[in-house]
């Protein structure tokens, strides 16, 4: 990317708050001509992507959000961009086009927002016309000195701004406080698309879609949502409108793992009470958000994409089981097995993928075991662990090859082992000597002898 160019105009029609709200994923500073463009200033992030990958990534956002294709120009400053823009679908549009005089209200106020000035420029454009400069150029040819005299003084602010010499002050942007977006089907033909699950469904996507799309741009993550869904038919059947509160236990910021919780949410409401008609408008509007992950995405690694993963599936089975039936293994310093965790709620600690450093103080969890990994000494010296444990070790009895349970029986193929676990004389004290039993089912089991006992008890499964 060159270094002049660090100002992007996506000039589209329809240009609105919400498309301003999804290119803040490039870059924190946009600036809207309201129906028309959206500026981004990406002069500190040149270095993260390339004039391609921006546009590219700029025309996704743009068909997410449902709008026109756009035209993408780079430029040194927001004028020089939007006027490119806005003439690239001209004829005789090539890479030295020499825009027309009438470019000067542009010049004047690329942001439309000094209309008095815009109109200065509109008489100055006829004077020149009237005088046979057509271009561009030829205005930028004359001296700076002659033209207050021939043009008034405001000719010279349009001049240094054609010059790239001034630029005005880009007016303040603020996202939406809450993110709504609204579908309403006005073909009647197609009403039968609202008339089950299956059809709120497939416009529910879209509207998820376009409002993930700016709540990643702000760097946030959905944690309530708000859909209302109604209809003219609906109220003349006296259903009035529907209602959907729905509190995520684990915030999301993506359709794939928010979609799946909505719609099980509304499939066992919509079973409870069906639909008597066709509806004909839905709403959905983020009402409560979280501080997410950063807006950059990490090209380096996966770990942004896997953490959505995880935090969708953590969100379904939340949903699906409840809050307090889904929790997260919290290692706690224990030589016991059973003992050496605790209990923790979803809902009260935060989640990071593994290799990932916790970014906040005490309650994060990492799901690595590797976390010395980084130094080569430690790779490999971790001991491997059942990813089911039981909460009670089950007493077994072994006869010969085969190991017996109160329910199940296995016959043995290999013993791999032992592993001595001993401590905690503070707690009474235990010995344990465990091993991997490998079975003719091709299962993995976790079996440790006491030898205080005389025993063998099952411990957990090798999934």
């Amino acid at each position: 990317m060159a270094t002049s160019n660090r100002i992007i105009c996506v000039a589209v029609t329809g240009a609105n708050a919400a498309l301003a709200e999804a290119c803040m994923r490039l870059s924190p500073v946009v600036a809207l001509r309201k129906e028309e463009a959206v500026f981004i200033e990406i002069g500190k992030s040149r270095r993260i992507f390339s004039e391609r990958e921006a546009a590219a990534r700029v025309r996704v956002l743009v068909r997410r959000l449902g709008l026109p294709e756009p035209r993408v120009k780079f430029a040194r400053d927001a004028a020089q961009a939007w006027v490119l823009a806005k003439n690239a679908d001209h004829p005789d549009y090539h890479g030295g086009y020499d825009p027309p005089v009438e470019s000067l209200e542009d010049y004047a106020s690329p942001f439309r927002r000094d209309p008095d000035l815009m109109k200065k420029a509109a008489r100055v454009a006829a004077l020149l016309r009237a005088l046979g400069i057509e271009r561009m150029s030829g205005f930028i040819g004359l001296p700076r000195a002659s033209l207050v005299s021939r043009f008034g003084r405001e000719s010279t602010w349009i001049w240094d701004q054609a010059q790239g010499l001034v630029e005005p002050a880009w007016p303040a942007f603020r996202p939406a406080v809450r993110i709504r977006e609204v579908m309403e089907l006005h073909d009647q033909e197609a009403h039968g698309l609202f008339f089950n699950m299956e059809g709120c469904t497939f416009v529910l996507r879209g509207l998820v879609d376009r409002a993930m799309a700016r709540l990643r741009g702000q760097g946030l993550r959905a944690s309530a949502i708000d859909i209302k869904m109604s209809g003219e038919s609906q109220l003349l059947k006296g259903d009035g409108h529907r209602y959907y509160r729905i509190e995520l236990p684990v915030p999301q910021g993506s359709v794939a793992g928010l979609l799946p919780i909505l719609r099980e949410k509304l499939t066992h409401e919509i079973q409870r009470h069906p639909f008597e008609a066709p509806i004909e408008r839905m709403e959905f509007e983020v009402v409560e958000s979280v501080p997410g992950a950063g807006t950059q995405v990490d090209f380096f690694s996966k770990k942004e994409q896997e953490k959505e993963a995880w935090d969708g599936l953590l969100g379904r089975l939340t949903s699906h089981l409840g809050p307090d039936r889904v929790f997260m293994a919290a290692p706690v310093a224990r030589y016991l097995p059973e003992k050496a965790y605790l209990r923790k709620l979803v809902s009260q600690v935060g989640v990071t993928v593994a290799g990932e450093a916790p970014s906040g103080s005490g309650g994060t969890l990492m799901f690595s075991g590797a976390r010395l990994a980084s130094d080569s000494r430690w790779v490999g010296d971790f001991p491997k662990r059942p990813s089911r444990v039981l909460p009670r070790p089950e007493r077994l009895e072994k006869a010969g090859r085969v190991l017996c349970s109160s329910s199940q029986h296995w016959k043995v193929v290999d013993w791999q082992g032992p592993e001595r676990l001993s401590g905690e004389w503070w707690d009474e004290g235990f010995e344990r000597d465990y091993y991997q039993v490998v079975t003719e089912q091709g299962e993995r089991l976790w079996v440790y002898f006491d030898p205080g006992a005389t025993e063998f008890f099952l411990h957990g499964y090798f999934d």
